[in-house]
């Protein structure tokens, strides 16, 4: 039961951290090292909260040596971006974009600033979006549109953990919609010459 307990602590000291609370998540540690002293992941936690201060203390440094041009341009472009995730227009292979698309408006931001972490994270979005978009597609047979999803996948973000292995999967389910639809044209032809 105090596993389950320090564990769930831990997680909320990492969700602090991805919030940028950080005075929260060094409490929450600093009460953790009160009741397990000991705990390993303590120190892990600890170090985490470090690198991340650390970390947006170089973005908001970064950020205000940017002209308010500069920042107003990165917000737009940002905003468009988002918008063009939102509306599914996620990079060239969709057919109803015609030009600007989610991964042009990202690339954008990355020539205004390089270390743009929202930009930066993109590529994983559009891939995690296209890899459930072949699963889907997988599920209903449309083996043609899986295979599409998971180049575009590919094409956005080649390393993306899991494109191999959905690929792998779109090819058994290729082979076992294959063996199935060769079963039943058999039991057809058995069905109709039982029949005759």
């Amino acid at each position: 039961a105090l596993s389950r307990l320090l564990n769930a602590a831990l997680e909320q000291v990492y969700r602090h951290i991805s919030d940028n609370d950080f005075g929260t998540a060094r409490d929450l540690i600093s009460r953790l090292r009160q009741i397990d002293p000991g705990l390993p992941s303590l120190s892990e936690a600890q170090r985490t909260v470090e690198r991340a201060e650390e970390t947006e203390l170089k973005r908001q440094e970064r950020w205000a040596s940017f002209s308010e041009e500069k920042r107003r341009s990165i917000l737009e472009q940002l905003a468009r971006a988002e918008d063009l995730l939102a509306k599914g227009i996620y990079t060239s292979a969709e057919e109803r974009s015609e030009g600007e698309n989610a991964q042009v408006a990202f690339a954008r931001v990355l020539e205004l600033d390089p270390e743009n972490a929202s930009a930066l994270r993109a590529p994983q979005r559009i891939a995690r979006v296209y890899l459930s978009q072949a699963e889907q597609a997988m599920a209903e047979n449309r083996f043609a549109e899986a295979g599409q999803a998971l180049a575009s996948a590919a094409s956005v973000a080649p390393d993306y953990p899991g494109l191999a292995q959905q690929r792998g999967k779109l090819v058994n389910a290729q082979d076992a919609y294959q063996r199935r639809s060769e079963f039943q044209a058999k039991v057809d032809a058995i069905l109709a010459r039982a029949d005759a």
